[in-house]
Order: structure tokens, then C-alpha cells, then sequence
């Protein structure tokens, strides 16, 4: 039961706590359906992913 519920999780398969805010940031910018939020979270999740390719 418990295995059920850590699968059920939308979370459950992210690596990074940065990967999980940037997914709850993006699930949260769809629910407002506000598009300048939407962008700049794309904008900063680029820029992260960017980061990471340089280390």
C-alpha cells in the first residue's frame, strides 16, 4: 500500500530537490494559466539546465 502511494507520486521519480521545485513551479503556473509566469519559470528552468551542463 505504501509502495502504491511513493508511485503515485508526480515527484516520485525527480532526482534533485531543484527539479521537483521547478516542476511543482510549473504545475502551479498552469493552474493560474498566467503566460508572463509560465515564461519566466521556462526562462529560469533553462537557465538552470544550463548551469548544470557548465559544472
Amino acid at each position: 500500500f505504501a509502495k502504491h502511494n511513493s508511485n503515485a507520486s508526480p515527484f516520485a521519480r525527480t532526482r534533485s530537490p531543484t527539479a521537483t521545485a521547478i516542476n511543482s513551479l510549473s504545475i502551479l503556473s498552469h493552474l493560474l494559466c498566467d503566460p508572463s509566469l509560465t515564461q519566466a519559470i521556462e526562462e529560469f528552468v533553462d537557465n538552470t539546465r544550463d548551469e548544470q551542463k557548465l559544472r
